[in-house]
């Protein structure tokens, strides 16, 4: 998910999802940048109908996926065997 958010918003975000990933509820990846991309696609000229993409223009998803796969692997790593 992509929000924009000033950094009290981003704080109170990263502290609620930190908390449910203590009790077990969720893992998530964060990551902070200041730019956005958005990308149009756009099937036909023809029609009316187009898809809108947005991500952060400096990593976004890519970025977040691999905070919340290593947040994976050390949770993995600290059960017991």
């Amino acid at each position: 998910m992509t929000v924009d958010c000033n950094q009290s918003q981003f704080t109170r975000l990263e502290d609620l999802l930190t908390q449910e990933h203590q009790t077990g509820t969720c893992f998530f990846g964060l990551h902070a940048q200041d730019q956005a991309l958005i990308t149009c696609i756009v099937p036909s000229p023809m029609e009316d109908d187009h898809i809108h993409y947005v991500d952060g223009a400096k990593g976004g998803y890519a970025v977040a996926a691999l905070a919340m796969k290593e947040q994976m692997k050390k949770t993995k790593e600290a059960l017991p065997s």
